[in-house]
């Protein structure tokens, strides 16, 4: 995508985090997420500064006791924000990746998207 950024940008978050889990015998599943005022920036300067929302989680049908399972995993992060240059500027940066595997490990699918607007 034509992203105002290279690909050493960092997005730095100071918000509110939930995580979560649970691990049985049938398997285990982790998530969380985060929302929180914002900046990206690059090298020492920020860029822009606004709201980030992400969600991360893991799932797998996997037990303790077994080394196979189907497994997911996914990433969902969107960024609001303004240049701290010029706050007419306005930045939307989506973020979306999923992935999962079959029970010998094998990804069988992976799904990105990213955007900015």
């Amino acid at each position: 995508p034509n992203c105002p950024f290279n690909d050493t940008a960092v997005f730095t978050i100071t918000g509110n985090a939930v995580a979560h889990g649970v691990q049985n015998n049938n398997g285990g599943w982790f998530g969380e997420t985060i929302e929180g005022a914002a900046t990206l920036a690059e090298g020492a300067g920020t860029l822009y500064a606004g709201h980030l929302t992400g969600w991360t989680g893991f799932g797998t049908n996997q037990s303790p006791q077994d080394a196979t399972g189907q497994a997911e995993v996914g990433l969902t992060l969107d960024f609001h924000g303004a240049s701290t240059a010029d706050p007419s500027q306005t930045l939307n940066v989506h973020i979306d990746w999923h992935g999962t595997l079959n029970n010998s490990g094998n990804p069988t699918a992976i799904v990105e998207h990213f955007s900015c607007s």
